[in-house]
Formats: C-alpha cells, sequence, structure tokens
C-alpha cells in the first residue's frame, strides 16, 4: 500500500510541479519526512505546518533530566557563559594537567618565589633557574590544546547552555496551562504550529548541534561538580545517570539530524542549514595568560620587596628619621584585595612616599628658601644657566603637587575610583571581564606613578647639577655663574651654602633611591667637567 501511495504521490508531483527543480525540492522534503516517520520520530507533518505533541513529550523528558543535573551540580545564578568565571576555568584547566605540574605551581606564588630569592646566594642565577623551570610549566599548559582541550571545554559550554535553555517557554506553546515547577503536574501537550515554533527550534539547534557527550565531557562535568560541591560526593551518581539519558535523548530522538529535518520540512526548504554555536575562545591560551600574568605580578612583587629591604637604609639617612607620609588610595592595605586575585597591585607606592615625606618634610622647610634665594639675587654670567637653574627649582618644587592631583583622581567618583575597583574586585574580581577592568585601571595607575617618578627623576637630576655648578662657583675664587655667590644673604650667606651643600647631598641620595624604580639620565661627562670646573 505504501508503494501504491508513493507512486501516486510521485505522479501527482510530477503533475503540480512541471520543473525539475521544484519537483526534487518536494521530493526530496518527502524524504526527509518519510525517513522521521521510519525511526518512528512523527514530530511534524509533511508540509512542515503542525508539530505533534510527541516531541514535547521528548522535550518534557530532556526538561526533567536537565533540571535534575544542574540542581545536583549546583551551579551559581544564570549568566551569559558558564566558563567567565576565571577561578572555574583555571580550576578546569589544571584538572587535565599531570599532578607535578599542579604541585609545581606553588613554587611560583610569591611567598614561595620570595623565599627562594631572599635566601639564595647568587639572585641572578636564581632567578635565571625560575625562569627556566617556569618555561617547562607553560610548556606543559601549552599540550593541553594540542590534546583537543578546547574542544572539550566548548562541549561543556554548550552543555551550560543546555541547563540554561527556556524549555517552560517551548511548553506552554504546547499546553498553555503548563507551569513551571510543579512536580506532580502532568502536562497535556497538543499539536502546535510549527511557526509559532520557529524560533525555538532554531536556538535549540544553535545550542545543540555540535554537543556531544564524550569520555572528557563527562570528566569535565564531574571535575565541575567538584568544584562547586567540595564537600559533597554522594550526588555524582545522579550527575552520572543524568547525562547518561542525555546522551540516549542526543543519540536518535532529540538529534542533531533530528532537528535539522525538523527545521528543513518547517522551512519547507530541503537545502536549509541551520546556524550552530561554534567555538570562539582559546581556552587554554587564556589560562596561561592568567598565570603568566600572576607569575609576572609574583615576581615583580618580590623584586619591589627586595628593593625596599635594600634601600631601607638609604630612605632613613635621606629622612632622618622623618615617618613617612601617607597616601590616599594608593596604599599597601587597599593593594591587598588586587594581590588576592593575582593581580600586580601597587608597585610605586613606597617612592612616592620617600619624594612626598622628602619634599614637605625636609626640602621645601629650609633648603627650598636658599635655593630660591640665589636664584632671586644671583647676579648671573650665563642666562642659559640662570634659566635651566629655575626651571629645575619649579619642577622640583611641583612634585607635591603632582602627587596630590594624582591622589585626588583616584577619589574620582565619576569612571574608574579606588572605590569602584575595590568593589569589584570584592564582588566579581574572578570573572574574566572585571578581572581585565581590574587589571587595566591597576595598569594605568601604575603607569601614571611611573611617570610622576620619571618626571620628579629627571628634575631632581637636573638641579642637582645646577647645585653642583654653584657649590663650584662658592669654591672658586673666578665664579663662572654666579659672580656674587659669595655674598648673597650678606651675613647669613654661610648658613645658606650650607643648606645648599644639604640640598645637594640629600639630592644626591634620593637619586641613588630613584634610579631603582626610574631611569635617570647620568650627568655627561662634558657638562660635569664644564660646571664642577668653575
Amino acid at each position: 500500500m505504501d508503494k501504491l501511495l508513493e507512486f501516486f504521490e510521485t505522479l501527482f508531483l510530477y503533475v503540480l510541479y512541471p520543473r525539475t527543480e521544484d519537483r526534487e525540492r518536494r521530493l526530496e522534503l518527502r524524504r526527509i519526512w518519510r525517513e522521521l516517520r521510519y525511526m518512528k520520530l512523527d514530530y511534524i507533518d509533511q508540509h512542515g505546518k503542525k508539530l505533534a505533541s510527541g516531541y514535547a513529550s521528548k522535550q518534557y523528558s530532556l526538561y526533567k533530566l536537565v533540571t535534575t543535573l544542574r540542581k545536583t551540580l549546583q551551579l551559581p545564578g544564570k549568566r551569559q557563559e558558564l566558563l567567565q568565571e576565571s577561578d572555574l576555568l583555571e580550576y578546569l584547566v589544571l584538572h587535565q594537567c599531570e599532578p607535578q605540574v599542579r604541585r609545581g605551581l606553588n613554587g611560583f606564588s610569591y611567598e614561595s618565589l620570595l623565599d627562594r630569592i631572599k635566601h639564595a646566594t647568587d639572585r641572578e642565577a636564581a632567578w635565571k633557574s625560575v625562569e627556566r623551570e617556569w618555561v617547562e610549566i607553560i610548556r606543559h599548559i601549552s599540550g593541553l590544546a594540542q590534546q583537543k582541550l578546547n574542544n572539550d571545554l566548548f562541549q561543556l559550554e554548550l552543555l551550560y547552555g543546555l541547563l540554561e535553555f527556556d524549555f517552560v517557554s517551548l511548553f506552554k506553546l504546547f499546553d498553555s496551562s503548563f507551569i513551571e515547577g510543579q512536580a506532580q503536574q502532568i502536562p497535556r501537550f497538543s499539536e502546535v504550529s510549527a511557526v509559532l515554533l520557529d524560533q525555538h527550534l532554531l536556538d535549540f539547534y544553535f545550542i545543540t548541534a555540535h554537543l556531544r557527550v564524550t569520555p572528557n565531557l563527562r570528566m569535565l562535568l564531574i571535575n565541575l561538580f567538584e568544584y562547586y560541591n567540595e564537600e559533597e560526593t554522594s550526588s555524582l551518581s545522579a550527575v552520572r545517570e543524568s547525562i547518561d539519558y542525555i546522551e540516549l535523548l542526543f543519540e536518535n530522538e532529540l538529534s542533531e539530524s533530528t532537528h535539522r529535518s525538523l527545521i528543513q520540512l518547517s522551512q519547507q526548504d530541503p537545502d536549509y542549514e541551520p546556524e550552530a554555536a561554534s567555538i570562539r575562545h582559546n581556552y587554554v591560551e587564556k589560562v596561561q595568560t592568567r598565570l603568566s600574568k600572576r607569575f609576572e605580578n609574583s615576581r615583580a612583587l618580590v623584586k619591589r620587596e627586595l628593593a625596599e629591604v635594600q634601600l631601607k637604609e638609604s630612605i632613613g639617612d635621606l629622612l632622618s628619621g622623618q615617618a613617612l607620609v601617607d597616601l590616599h588610595g594608593y596604599t599597601r592595605d587597599n593593594e591587598e584585595v588586587f594581590l588576592d586575585l593575582g593581580l600586580n597591585g601597587f608597585l610605586y607606592t613606597l617612592p612616592l612616599q620617600v619624594v612626598k615625606t622628602y619634599y614637605l618634610s625636609i626640602f621645601s622647610k629650609g633648603l627650598l628658601g636658599s635655593l630660591r634665594k640665589i636664584y632671586e639675587d644671583g647676579n648671573y654670567e650665563s642666562s642659559e644657566f640662570q634659566q635651566k637653574y629655575g626651571e629645575a627649582l619649579r619642577e622640583f618644587s611641583a612634585v607635591a603637587s603632582r602627587i596630590d592631583h594624582f591622589e585626588t583622581q583616584l577619589q574620582q567618583q565619576s569612571g574608574s575610583s579606588m572605590e569602584s575597583m575595590l568593589k569589584m574586585a570584592r564582588l566579581g574580581g574572578s570573572s574574566l571581564q572585571n578581572f581585565e577592568v581590574i587589571e587595566a585601571f591597576l595598569n594605568d595607575v601604575n603607569r601614571k606613578a611611573v611617570k610622576i617618578l620619571d618626571s620628579t627623576g629627571k628634575s631632581a637630576e637636573e638641579l642637582h647639577r645646577r647645585i653642583g655648578a654653584i657649590i663650584g662657583d662658592h669654591r672658586s675664587a673666578n665664579p663662572k655663574f654666579i659672580s656674587n655667590i659669595r655674598v648673597i644673604g650678606g651675613d647669613r650667606n654661610r648658613d645658606i651654602l650650607m643648606r645648599v651643600d644639604q640640598a645637594y647631598q640629600e639630592l644626591g641620595l634620593l637619586l641613588k633611591i630613584m634610579r631603582n624604580y626610574t631611569v635617570i639620565g647620568e650627568v655627561h661627562a662634558s657638562d660635569a667637567t664644564r660646571e664642577k670646573s668653575a
């Protein structure tokens, strides 16, 4: 009987569709429909206008499995992508590494590096050894990409998309009385116009077309469960059972080919290829980059710590017992929350404190007045020297206002303020997007701090040179730059020059400290010879 019906249908098509292309399209659509019927998947009529309740029943079976799986996994609130949480992604990637690789990473933390380098007899050799070991660790992690881990993680992301699919809206089209969460409810599904279901079919296909339940996906799913349920292991069997049944549904009743056929019949186009999600992220590279940044930040913090220990005596000599002035915002206390995320914190707090303390507590309390007295009352033999000396004095005198402006910017209420970044770090710093925003903020703040140190260092170096020339003039029988250097201030000339000499010595000490944080040009031999010969 089926053969006879097929014969008359084909004959009928020749009458209705005299054009070969139209006829072939109709024949292909009929073949797709017959194939679904052969597999006992009578989900849609031959003309693609109605979807049967049987399809909704299979989706309802999937929905119950998905609901159980999501509840068992104890996933956090809905988000755009599961793996946008950086800590989770790192956990999953590292759990695919050998145990010795994970243990080896512990040796690159700030505490481990500080202890190792601090007690090394040859620190330069110790740092080189650390770098070689780090390259080997990264090589192991990079190798995971060759093992197709990126695709496995993409499969996990697709599964998360399935867990978040809007099944309820789909079921309400088949049964308007359907209510989510009513366990005793028995849905009364009826057939529905394919037009109403078109977007749901496309959305479901987009998520699930490339989803494959592989052994690696199962392992990642177990790792995901362990990440969110550290103390609980008894529910692992429920996770395994749910994914087993989901796999069975996707092998036939709700497979990729089944949904493609449904969509092609709904669209009445046998060549229609619905869009499917494709891998967009290099997950392994993201983790590798994050680990590398964390190592670089730890290394920078260790070098900062060791440099500060070495500079402790020089800072004490410069400040002569003066307590360091506190900065606003750019503090070690505030950086703690950023360090917990593996970021570099504030690398230049100490030098800014030293500069600000020296200027406010020492330089501006007598030394600046003597230097200005010489600038204002001096009879200059060289207008160029007068101009350069005045510029250097003005530039160095602006250091405190630069730091004040820097601190004020950090407290601004609009845009990226210190307060908003601290709040973001505490509430959601582990998400990839927030992490990158905070990292950019810290890099920008540290760049501004370096810019202040650069300008301070350059002005201090220039002022140091000019003061050296003034001292040379005072000792010379024939002053070369300021002819009246020995009489400026009258009876106070000796006291003035003593303060000038003090400023020269202290600026030299400040420059020694500053050269650990910024590049400061040395005095050219020709300039030094010319000025000191005066």
